[in-house]
Parts: structure tokens; C-alpha cells; sequence
């Protein structure tokens, strides 16, 4: 269980306070697989436009295997309800992804895939006589650089491709992106 409260900030303007409440509980199937059940409800106030206030409940559930070898393999399912009165806000939405790691180093790197999908149905239209519906697909590599360690962090670099479709041609969109991160 955990509480988390905090503020969102935009150009250096507070933009809304959200209060998110998480509930989880992990499941050990097989002494290689795991179940992870997990629900939370958010509430966001906004700052610029009341409107845009709005409640989320989000319902997933993963399922992790470790193999003989040391590879990981998860499955996660979900879906999310966010109530509004913003038509740009209100919506229904059902995502799924899949992730591999493998244990074994290529390259001295430790690759990681993963592949996602969302959809979202919104209540309400906002520019077109029809409510938004929108597809959004997602893939990520990382290699993490284990080699590279100094003062017990290492890099990982990473590489993103997102697609997002949608009846509403303002939302179509292609996302390519590059990451440098530490851990």
C-alpha cells in the first residue's frame, strides 16, 4: 500500500495537486513465476482550467517468469477509467505490453525488449462530431553497460519508437527517441 501526494508544475506554474492511492500484491505461482495484481485510484485537481479535473481508477495484473538460463520474461494486462468533465480528459483505455531481458551479456551489454499497446476511448468529442478513439503502439531496446560501472552506477542506453493513431488527426503522431540513464 502506499500514498502519494504531489504537484505538478508547467513553465514554473503549478499546474494541478493529485493525491494517488496504490494498492499491490505479488503472488508467487512457481519458485520462476510470479503474479503481480495491482489497482490505484488518483485524484487530480487542476490549476488552470477546473474543468480538466479528474479521477483515475487503473486495474493491471503481470505476470513475470525467470527462465532455466536467467532470461525474464513479463506479461502485463490492464485497464484504466478516468472520469472528467473535460472532453479532452475523459476516458476508457486498455493497454498490454510484453518485456524480455536477457541475462546473458551481447556485446558486454544486457539487452532488454519490449513491445506495448493502448487504447483509448474517450467519452466525449471534443473537435469532431465523433468522441476521439485513439491506438498508441510502443517499442523500447536497452542495453545496459554493466562494464562501463563507476562508484557502483553503470549507464543504460536506450532507444524508443511510438506510433500513435487516432480518428482525430491532431493526435497522430510519431515518436523516436534516445536515453542515457544510470542505475
Amino acid at each position: 500500500i502506499s500514498v502519494t501526494q504531489g504537484w505538478a508544475w508547467s513553465g514554473g506554474d503549478a499546474l494541478a495537486r493529485y493525491t494517488r492511492l496504490e494498492l499491490t500484491q505479488d503472488i508467487s505461482l512457481r519458485p520462476r513465476d510470479k503474479l503481480q495484481l495491482a489497482f490505484s485510484a488518483e485524484d487530480q485537481s487542476r490549476f488552470d482550467a477546473g474543468i480538466n479535473d479528474s479521477t483515475s481508477l487503473t486495474w493491471q495484473a503481470a505476470w513475470a517468469h525467470k527462465s532455466g538460463n536467467g532470461d525474464a520474461l513479463q506479461l502485463l494486462l490492464g485497464a484504466r477509467d478516468t472520469a472528467s468533465d473535460g472532453p479532452a480528459k475523459a476516458h476508457d483505455a486498455q493497454f498490454t505490453s510484453v518485456s524480455y531481458s536477457f541475462r546473458k551479456p551481447v556485446a558486454g551489454a544486457r539487452i532488454g525488449l519490449s513491445l506495448g499497446y493502448e487504447a483509448r476511448q474517450y467519452d466525449m468529442p471534443l473537435y469532431t462530431p465523433d468522441p476521439r478513439s485513439d491506438h498508441k503502439a510502443t517499442f523500447e531496446i536497452t542495453a545496459f553497460l554493466p562494464k562501463f560501472e563507476y562508484f557502483g552506477f553503470a549507464p543504460e542506453v536506450g532507444f524508443t519508437a511510438e506510433q500513435s493513431r487516432s480518428n482525430v488527426s491532431l493526435y497522430k503522431s510519431e515518436d523516436y527517441g534516445l536515453s542515457l540513464s544510470f542505475r
